[in-house]
C-alpha cells in the first residue's frame, strides 16, 4: 500500500538519491529544495520505505504535475500507477479541476501510465528537453479531475 505525505526537510537527501538512480537527467538539489520550502513536494512511501516522490504546483483549481519519480530498484511493480492514483484523487478531493503534465516523447511507460489513467494529449514542445544527442519534444497532456471518490483513478 502507497502512502503519500508532505516532503519533509530531512528526507532531501533520499529524494536526490532516489532521482538520480530513476532519471538520466535528475533534477538539480535547488530545484527539489526549493519546492519543499514552497510545501509542493510529496513523498510516497511503501511501509516505512520511501520509494518515490511528487512535485507539484497548483494555480487556482489546475494543478501542473512538474515530476514524478519512483526509485529504480522500486520501478515495475505498479508504484507509480498506485502513486500518481492516490495524487489525483487528493487533487480531486481538494477541488482541483485539471491536471497537466509535461513528458518525454521517448518515455513509452509514462505515456502509457498517464493514457491508462485518462490524461489526453494537448500539444508538443519540440526541443524542450535535453538529450543525449541534442533536444527531444515534450508531449504536453491534460486530464479532467473528476469528483472525489470517482473510480476513474484506481490503476
Amino acid at each position: 500500500m502507497i502512502q503519500l505525505e508532505p516532503a519533509t526537510g530531512d528526507q532531501l537527501p533520499e529524494l536526490l538519491v532516489l532521482d538520480a538512480e530513476a532519471s538520466a537527467w535528475p533534477w538539480p538539489k535547488t530545484a527539489l529544495s526549493r519546492h519543499l520550502a514552497k510545501q509542493q513536494l510529496w513523498s510516497a512511501f511503501e511501509g516505512s520505505a520511501l520509494v518515490g516522490f511528487v512535485v507539484a504546483q497548483s494555480v487556482l483549481d489546475e494543478t501542473s504535475l512538474l515530476h514524478l519519480v519512483v526509485g529504480r530498484s522500486h520501478q515495475g511493480r505498479g508504484i507509480g500507477a498506485r502513486l500518481l492514483a492516490l495524487w489525483l484523487k487528493r487533487l480531486c478531493a481538494a477541488g482541483q479541476q485539471r491536471c497537466l503534465l509535461e513528458v518525454r516523447a521517448s518515455n513509452a511507460p509514462a505515456l502509457r501510465l498517464y493514457r491508462k489513467l485518462g490524461f489526453t494529449e494537448i500539444g508538443r514542445r519540440p526541443g524542450y528537453y535535453p538529450a543525449e544527442s541534442g533536444t527531444e519534444t515534450a508531449i504536453v497532456m491534460a486530464l479532467v479531475l473528476t469528483q472525489p471518490g470517482a473510480d476513474l483513478y484506481r490503476p
